[in-house]
């Protein structure tokens, strides 16, 4: 059936949704003759997917019978999403639906195979803003989405990369006029709705101070992400200048583009953020040896597809994110080693996600200088989302 063209990829960026059980295979099709004959096939690659139903030879790798001219019924589940594609016995009309949005289409050729040519125009031309809808759909529903929609996605990542460094980060540079740099490594991991997600990042970090306590700095996070078995790479550029408005209050105002790549889904988008991050510091708290700090940051998240060859998968998301925190630092005895303990909520609003408001617990000890390390686990509003295992390095 779907010819290997653009479409392939349009259609694999866009049709992703979370399958609603334990961890399996992203991409699945189920098919049905007109004689009950039926056959499932299941792929970590949208690309294997579509291959599997791209004409009578791959259909009868599934279902033995299909000689080419039965009415037949392609149940696409992709990761929740369903889509449907159908003939009748004997009869070269396809019919399309999506019907989570309601939408049939009907397209008739010479034959199947233009028939099928007719489709991949449509989806090809985004017609009728078709895959923008998909996409929609899809990120409102699933936790999967390697872009945006929940805690691991690329948007979500960048905007707590900018709030980490604007609340804990400049607090933990060396004393002092000049440059530093950073580097470490962190493995998250998360288990939610049936979505089984791994991520290894190499955070890099360059940073200075000036004389008068403000401080600039460039970040860029790399990073791979593996989905039920599907792979994804992606990595975020940003740049951030913190203003050391009194001794205990720093505003930082950070810039962030970040791009994520999926030859498995077929995606390659584009995230920009923009956030403003207010930090301030109540020391000795109740005559104590420990510091508060207070977080409080308001920011955008645009998300946007790219084209490149094969890609292009219709991203077109837009949301306002707030992210709020609170944190006790201390001394960790006489070691020369602080330890930091704190909670935070993100909130997006805007275009419906999937999880738009989450709550991160993390508990650290580092020094500058030395090796860093902490833990970080993430909560929806109702269960445990996942954990993350990060260590770094200052100087």
């Amino acid at each position: 059936m779907l010819r290997r063209n653009l479409t392939r990829a349009a259609l694999a960026g866009l049709l992703l949704a979370p399958v609603p059980a334990l961890s399996a295979d992203l991409f699945t099709v189920t098919i049905t003759l007109a004689n009950s004959d039926t056959g499932t096939a299941s792929f970590t690659s949208i690309s294997d997917l579509l291959d599997a139903i791209d004409g009578q030879t791959s259909i009868s790798s599934i279902v033995p019978s299909y000689t080419g001219n039965e009415g037949l019924v392609a149940q696409l589940d992709l990761r929740g999403v369903e889509a449907i594609v159908r003939y009748a016995n004997a009869d070269d009309s396809l019919t399309f639906e999506v019907p989570s949005l309601g939408t049939s289409q009907t397209f008739t050729g010479a034959n199947r195979a233009a028939s099928d040519a007719l489709l991949n125009d449509y989806l090809e031309e985004n017609t009728d803003d078709i895959l923008a809808q998909i996409l929609r759909e899809m990120v409102a529903t699933t936790p999967s989405d390697p872009v945006a929609g929940n805690p691991s996605s690329l948007s979500a990542s960048m905007i707590a990369d900018d709030f980490a460094l604007a609340t804990s980060g400049f607090a933990g540079l060396p004393e002092g006029q000049g440059s530093h740099f950073a580097i470490g490594g962190s493995f998250s991991t998360s288990s939610f709705a049936g979505t089984d997600q791994t991520i290894l990042s190499l955070p890099l970090g360059y940073s200075y101070t000036f004389a008068n306590g403000n401080v600039l700095a460039v970040s860029m996070p790399l990073a791979y992400v593996e989905t039920n078995g599907s792979e994804s790479y992606r990595g975020a550029l940003g740049l951030a200048y913190g203003i050391a408005a009194t001794p205990d209050w720093m505003i930082t105002p950070a810039l962030r583009a970040g791009l994520l790549y999926s030859e498995d889904m077929g995606s390659f988008a584009l995230v920009t953020t923009a956030m403003v991050t207010s930090r301030y510091e109540v020391s000795s708290i109740g005559g104590s040896a420990m510091d508060l700090w207070i977080g409080n940051s308001l920011g955008m998240v645009d998300v946007s597809s790219i084209s490149s060859g094969d890609y292009d998968s219709a991203y077109d998301l837009s949301n306002t994110v707030t992210r709020n925190g609170v944190g006790l630092t201390g001394a960790l005895g006489s070691s020369g080693y602080d330890w930091e303990a704190s909670l935070v909520n993100s909130m997006f609003f805007g275009d419906d996600l999937f999880i738009d408001n989450y709550f991160d617990a993390g508990f650290s000890v580092g020094r500058a200088g030395a090796l860093n390390a902490g833990v970080t686990l993430t909560f929806t509003e109702e269960e445990f989302y996942g954990a993350a295992v990060n260590v770094g390095y200052r100087f």
